[in-house]
């Protein structure tokens, strides 16, 4: 992913230029007030840029810890069931237990 970095420059730092009658004007002749309006926007945009990739961040750290819980809950119940298997018939309270487990998932 590549991050673009802007610079603004304060209009007093361009290079002047000589115009046809001798007076100094910038390389960009726009009005100040046009200047500071795009000032202001490509300061909203670099904001708006940082937020997006902070929650981008946040959201796949958010991905990775579900992930590695997902992954926690379905050992655990693999090696519960299999556990069960050795040990014989479930007991009643067992049964109700692993009853709304599987109405937890889809294929049960």
């Amino acid at each position: 992913m590549f991050i673009s970095v802007l610079v603004l420059l304060p209009v007093s730092s361009l290079p002047k230029q000589k115009t046809a009658d001798s007076q100094p004007s910038a390389i960009f002749p726009w009005p100040q007030a046009k200047l500071d309006e795009l000032e202001s926007e490509l300061l909203e945009i670099n904001g708006n840029s940082e937020r997006l990739q902070r929650s981008h961040s946040e959201l796949m750290e958010l991905q990775l810890v579900l992930e590695k819980a997902g992954g926690f809950f379905d050992d655990a119940q693999h090696r519960a069931s299999a556990a069960q298997f050795e040990s014989g018939p479930p007991s009643p309270a067992d049964s109700k237990l692993l009853h709304v487990g599987c109405m937890m998932q889809t294929a049960c």
